[in-house]
């Protein structure tokens, strides 16, 4: 059985034109794993959805932000990405967060408004409206 050495990231690179080159590489897994501890995965595949964030960057630190924000008005909710596309409208897609709770309907709505008046409406103009959040009920 043979020895795998493992260099230093630090002996890997002799200039830091290729440590540039190797960071970029790397972060769409890093994205992919952080945006996988913080969000289910529906009506989507990875390969579709990186290559939209990819092309609406902004949205990358809203999605990494908002976990905090809507648990602290909604409490401990599930949350979920929907990524939707309509191959008959060329250009159509459509990020939503999914905010699923167990809260009477009206009281949800009330606490959407209350993030977008708080944080969201900011956070998705930041993103030219490239993410959406709703609220689904949790019955």
């Amino acid at each position: 059985m043979g020895t795998a050495l493992l260099a230093s990231p630090d002996t890997l690179f002799q200039t830091q034109e290729e440590r540039a080159s190797f960071e970029r590489a790397r972060r769409p897994v890093s994205l992919f794993r952080e945006i996988n501890r913080r969000y289910a995965l529906r009506r989507a595949d990875w390969g579709a959805l990186l290559a939209y964030l990819l092309h609406h960057r902004d949205v990358i630190e809203v999605l990494l932000d908002a976990p905090e924000r809507i648990r602290t008005i909604f409490g401990d909710a599930e949350l979920s990405l929907d990524f939707l596309s309509d191959p008959e409208a060329e250009g159509w897609e459509e990020l939503l967060i999914v905010v699923r709770t167990r809260l009477p309907v009206d009281q949800a709505l009330g606490r959407l408004r209350q993030l977008d008046a708080t944080w969201f409406t900011e956070a998705a103009r930041h993103t030219r409206f490239a993410v959406g959040v709703t609220v689904e009920p949790d019955v």
